[in-house]
């Protein structure tokens, strides 16, 4: 058939012209059921007519929904929108990619990175500390400091000249006594000088220094003893004769040492005790 408003040439069963939108069909806007054409055949369900209604291009939806008795589709769930992300830099980024790959290290102590103090004795500072401690003594403790240091030299001398044997010195000998008791004297004044054990009393070094002393004198003498031997012996060197044994320079060095370690020490007790 033809369209009564533009005289298209529509299908028999068109309820709206394709061209112009015109309704070629009442009933579609009526409660009663369409009336069907001549020559048209409708279904027994009654939706013939919506489903022969052709999409129109020109806007006619709303009228072909209606027209077809479909449901209207449910309105689109809209997302909220997105929260606006800060543009980061690409340092930024690649420092944030760095953190997340890398794993956690611990925070470290800056103290505990640092180099470990050296254990090698300084000798600058050696000898610097040592003025400082010769500095600090008092006469009393030099006499008795030198005295026992002298004492200690002496030890390295002879202390006994034999006929048949030669000098003997007094570190090989019985004179070693006497070296290690100097080397308790020279202690026993640091311990005191310096307060190396402060809960020890003072009077306890200085009597050490007052022992140690007084049995370098005493065992000297007695080496000085031990040592004369007036017999007549030849001497390993030409035809003279000379004694068995007699005392060397070292045993009569090491008497007049002790005695002055002694005189210091003497001197020291006389002071009070811190």
């Amino acid at each position: 058939m033809k369209c009564p408003s533009c005289n298209t040439t529509v299908a028999d069963d068109a309820a709206v012209c394709p061209k112009c939108d015109h309704i070629l069909d009442p009933s579609l806007f009526s409660d009663e059921p369409p009336k069907p054409k001549p020559g048209v055949k409708r279904s027994s369900t009654g939706t013939g007519a919506a489903k022969a209604v052709k999409r129109s291009p020109t806007g006619a939806s709303g009228v072909k929904k209606a027209a077809s008795g479909a449901k209207p589709a449910a309105p689109r769930r809209m997302m909220p929108d997105a929260p606006a992300r800060r543009t980061r830099t690409p340092p930024e980024q690649r420092a944030e990619e760095e953190d997340w790959h890398s794993p956690k290290q611990p925070r470290v102590d800056p103290a505990m990175l640092a180099p470990p103090p050296s254990q090698v004795l300084d000798p600058e500072e050696a000898m610097a500390d040592a003025r400082n401690f010769m500095v600090a003594l008092s006469l009393a403790d030099r006499l008795a400091f030198w005295g026992a240091c002298a004492t200690l030299f002496a030890c390295f001398l002879p202390w006994k000249d034999t006929a048949q044997e030669g000098e003997s010195i007094g570190l090989l000998s019985l004179g070693a006594l006497v070296f290690a008791a100097n080397v308790v004297l020279i202690v026993a004044i640091i311990i005191r000088t310096r307060k190396v054990m402060p809960r020890l009393h003072a009077l306890v070094p200085w009597l050490l220094q007052f022992g140690t002393s007084s049995f370098s004198i005493v065992w000297s003498l007695v080496l000085i003893k031990l040592a004369v031997n007036t017999q007549k012996a030849r001497a390993m060197y030409g035809n003279e004769e000379v004694w068995m044994s007699k005392p060397g320079a070292g045993v009569i060095l090491a008497v007049l040492t002790s005695i002055v370690a002694l005189g210091g020490t003497l001197m020291g007790l006389r002071e009070k005790p811190d």
